[in-house]
């Protein structure tokens, strides 16, 4: 396997998968609509099935998080309150970071720092997860 090719290819459709994330989430900010719900679950299933065919496991570990939240929201019918939303933006965030260092295929500080906030986050997610809705 020509793993540098593969990971040209994750990167660039992640970043397209991120972009749409972006536009969806600003959207999803200016009017809580349901239907954003569905677009940004669609997107973040595509980078997670992704990340675990590439091996990126911070990555993986990120969006399955941010999916069980949105599959959360999007089962129970919710529009997403500010405090989702936010959870929504942080985790975007930092999975961009994610995505270049693990499409960089690096081991350094950057991985490092992805590691130290990865942990934070998903605590968050967690506890909002086990939260009562």
């Amino acid at each position: 396997m020509d793993h540098a090719r593969y990971a040209a290819l994750f990167a660039t459709e992640a970043r397209e998968h991120l972009a749409e994330l972006d536009a969806t989430l600003l959207q999803l900010e200016a009017l809580p609509d349901r239907a954003h719900v569905g677009t940004l679950f669609r997107s973040m299933h595509t980078i997670k099935g992704m990340a675990g065919a590439m091996g990126y496991s911070a990555v993986e570990r990120l969006s399955h998080a941010l999916e069980s939240l949105l599959d959360r929201l999007r089962a129970s019918e919710l529009v997403p309150q500010r405090a989702e939303i936010d959870l929504l933006f942080d985790g975007t965030s930092l999975l961009r970071v994610a995505i270049e260092s693990a499409a960089q295929d690096h081991a350094d500080a950057s991985a490092q720092e992805v590691e130290r906030a990865l942990a934070p986050l998903l605590e968050r997610l967690t506890e909002w997860h086990q939260a009562e809705p």
